[in-house]
């Protein structure tokens, strides 16, 4: 049996579980597992590495990039049979590849962000300027406009693995999260030549998707309960209501990551401190500090090795 990696399992119908197989050449592919019978009941090829996935009460949706290379951005959506149906995104790239041999190897890569409005059943696809909304029903798909305004810092940003960013040529990363009330959140950054930008912690209204800049400096965010934490090389921990109104702010300055949030505590870092802070989502201040690292919470999906 070849070696294979639960990436990522969700319920599907009641005693079975949909999972990720890893197999050759980065590609993957989507088993639906008896549990009672302690047998795969379906294998579905996917034709394509998965990049990020989401979960509604229905569907698993899987956002698929081309195996080693960029190319269009496909949608897979899985019932809980395992049975999937695809659509392709022709005006969002997604993927990677390697440019040069040895040491002076360089990496292009285009990662968009997914979310997904659940009760609706849209999914939501976004890179640099352009949002995909699709219709998890009949897999239409609607394109938008996202109009924002450049960031303000023009020198590059120097992420955790310096060594890493100086290899990239060009690369382009988006995180989305749907906020609920028509409301969805945007961050990520943009490297052209090893210079890397923020893309800003944005907010767009899918009724008419006007986009509001929330924080220029972000490069990331988490959400904590109804709150917004935006992080960036010099920003720290900046916490922003849904409406764009700034709560507060926590280690400006400092480039700042975020270990965990739970029980609106968020558990931040700071640069390679070995100490984590604790800050009080609600009240935005510094009540404790942990040792790392911290345990972890298993509070979605699952993932680790087979043999």
């Amino acid at each position: 049996m070849e070696p294979s990696k639960i990436g990522r399992c969700r319920e599907g119908q009641p005693g079975r579980v949909l999972a990720l197989q890893e197999v050759r050449g980065e590609r993957q592919r989507l088993l639906a597992v008896d549990l009672a019978k302690r047998r795969v009941a379906a294998r579905q090829p996917l034709s394509g590495s998965v990049q990020q996935l989401a979960r509604a009460a229905h569907d698993l949706v899987m956002l698929l990039a081309p195996a080693q290379a960029i190319g269009p951005a496909r949608i897979a959506v899985a019932d809980g049979r395992g049975a999937v149906r695809f659509v392709q995104l022709g005006r969002i790239l997604a993927g990677s590849k390697l440019l040069g041999t040895g040491s002076d190897h360089r990496v292009d890569a285009r990662l968009p962000g997914l979310a997904l409005d659940p009760q609706s059943r849209r999914a939501f696809v976004v890179d640099k300027s352009v949002a995909a909304e699709i219709d998890l029903r009949s897999l239409a798909v609607t394109y938008h406009t996202l109009e924002r305004r450049p960031s303000f810092l023009s020198r590059p940003w120097n992420p955790l693995e310096p060594a890493a960013a100086a290899k990239q040529v060009s690369r382009h990363v988006r995180q989305a999260h749907w906020l609920g009330n028509n409301l969805l959140a945007v961050s990520g950054t943009d490297t052209d030549q090893s210079r890397i930008q923020p893309a800003g912690l944005l907010v767009a209204d899918a009724r008419d998707w006007s986009v509001r800049t929330v924080d220029r400096g972000a490069t990331s965010f988490e959400v904590a309960g109804d709150a917004l934490l935006a992080m960036g090389e010099r920003i720290g921990l900046a916490a922003h209501g849904f409406d764009g109104g700034k709560r507060f702010q926590q280690f400006e300055g400092r480039q700042a990551w975020l270990a965990q949030v739970y029980g609106g505590r968020a558990y931040v870092g700071i640069s390679v401190e070995q100490l984590l802070r604790v800050v009080d989502v609600t009240a935005g201040s510094v009540v404790a500090t942990q040792q790392q690292p911290l345990p972890w919470l298993l509070l979605g999906d699952g993932g680790g090795w087979y043999d």
